[in-house]
């Protein structure tokens, strides 16, 4: 089918549609480093690649970069919650993150049975 990065509707990127398909997903290459990837992807050796195949790439990346930001603030959420317990209990400072999100699970599953 057609795609989005296919301003020519041939199904296929020469090197200007794949230079703006970089563009729009925010990889900034230039046309010479563009012209490099492109030669790497490029299987049949004809200048260009199956629009598609781009598409593919592209989703893949954005899913993992999605789940890398989710990580991330998951990630300064459960620091920025360890700061704030440690004034009470010092002995924070010693634990892994680990060990501090089993204490908390703990400490929630008592606060349920009483």
């Amino acid at each position: 089918g057609k795609s989005g990065f296919d301003k020519s509707g041939d199904g296929c990127l020469g090197l200007k549609e794949f230079h703006l398909a970089m563009k729009a997903i925010g990889i900034g290459c230039t046309k010479k480093e563009c012209r490099a990837l492109l030669n790497i992807i490029d299987d049949s050796g004809d200048g260009e690649i199956e629009a598609y195949e781009l598409e593919k790439v592209v989703r893949r990346y954005r899913i993992d970069m999605i789940y890398i930001r989710e990580e991330e603030k998951k990630h300064r959420a459960l620091l920025a919650m360890m700061k704030k317990h440690k004034k009470h209990r010092p002995e924070i400072e010693d634990m892994s993150e680990n060990e501090f999100m089993k204490m908390m699970k703990e400490q929630a599953m008592k606060k349920e049975s009483l």
